[in-house]
C-alpha cells in the first residue's frame, strides 16, 4: 500500500510542477514573473517535502526502523516548513505589488 502512495505522490508532484510551470510561461507578466517564479520553487520544494514524507513511512517499514522514518520526516518537514515560509513571502510581495488598485 505504501509502495502506491510513494509512486502517487511523485506522480502528483510531477503534475503539479508541470501545470505550475505551463502556468509561469502562460500568465507571468513583466511584474508578476519574478513573484511566479518564486512560488514555483515553493511548489517545486512542497512536491520534493512530501514526497520525501512518504518516502519515510516507505523506508522506515521497509527496514523496520522507527529512528530512519523518523529522521526522514523530519527533514521533509524542514523542507515544507520552508516552502511554506517561501510562499508566504511571495504572496506578501504580490499583495505589495498591488497597492496602487487599492481602494483609497
Amino acid at each position: 500500500m505504501i509502495d502506491i502512495l510513494m509512486v502517487g505522490t511523485i506522480i502528483v508532484g510531477a503534475l503539479v510542477v508541470a501545470f505550475s510551470r505551463y502556468s509561469l510561461k502562460k500568465y507571468g507578466t513583466e511584474v508578476g514573473y519574478q513573484i511566479l517564479k518564486v512560488k514555483h520553487i515553493a511548489i517545486i520544494l512542497l512536491a520534493i517535502g512530501f514526497a520525501l514524507h512518504t518516502a519515510g513511512d516507505f523506508f522506515g517499514t521497509m527496514f523496520n526502523s522507527e529512528t530512519v522514518e523518523l529522521v526522514i520526516e523530519s527533514i521533509a518537514h524542514i523542507i515544507l516548513f520552508a516552502a511554506f515560509v517561501v510562499m508566504v513571502k511571495a504572496s506578501q510581495k504580490i499583495i505589495s505589488t498591488s497597492k496602487e488598485y487599492w481602494f483609497k
